[in-house]
């Protein structure tokens, strides 16, 4: 029997040092390497990830699932490569100096233009980073791609788990700015 699960933050909230809202793979691969070189930890974070180079090529094969997977759930995305936010906050994320966060009440986001997976995507869908990353990521609620209606079971599904990984929600519109609250 599941126990009473505390209920889930309202909002969802995207971390950026630079220009919010932008994706590096929206980035023309012409441009790739130029892009690349003048990020730096003012305005970009996890800057490690980019020497790997499978990184790139697996994240765009993880957003075109998770693109496809929301399609058929009767989601409609119109772009194509997501924003990336989590439901609620990220500690660690709250806790250096030069990220910002941007919020975004989950009532003012069509229910078709969101998906959220469990976990970081690209770590929850990658074969390979599944089993670099240990046991969390093995728990076969990483596979999926869900939508909005799909929260609650979720967070059903995960509320006994001592090792919760967070949501990472996938934001396949250009938000509203005027709906956006920015905090520094």
């Amino acid at each position: 029997m599941l126990m009473k699960y505390t209920p889930s933050p309202d909002y969802i909230t995207h971390y950026n040092r630079g220009e919010p809202f932008r994706t590096v793979s929206d980035v023309a691969s012409d441009r790739l390497l130029e892009v690349l070189g003048q990020l730096d930890e003012s305005n970009s974070w996890g800057l490690k990830r980019f020497s790997d180079p499978e990184y790139l090529p697996r994240r765009l094969q993880v957003e075109e699932k998770i693109r496809q997977d929301l399609i058929k759930k009767g989601g409609e995305p119109e772009l194509l490569h997501p924003i990336y936010f989590f439901l609620g906050n990220n500690a660690s994320f709250e806790k250096h100096k030069n990220n910002v966060a941007y919020k975004i009440n989950l009532r003012d986001i069509p229910e078709q233009a969101v998906s959220f997976t469990y976990g970081d995507s690209l770590f929850s869908m990658c074969e390979d980073y599944r089993l670099k990353l240990g046991q969390e990521y093995l728990n076969p609620l990483c596979l999926l791609v869900y939508k909005l209606d799909e929260l609650e079971h979720l967070l059903e599904s995960i509320q006994d788990n001592p090792n919760k990984l967070h949501i990472e929600y996938q934001l396949w519109i250009k938000p509203q700015i005027e709906r956006v609250i920015k905090n520094c």
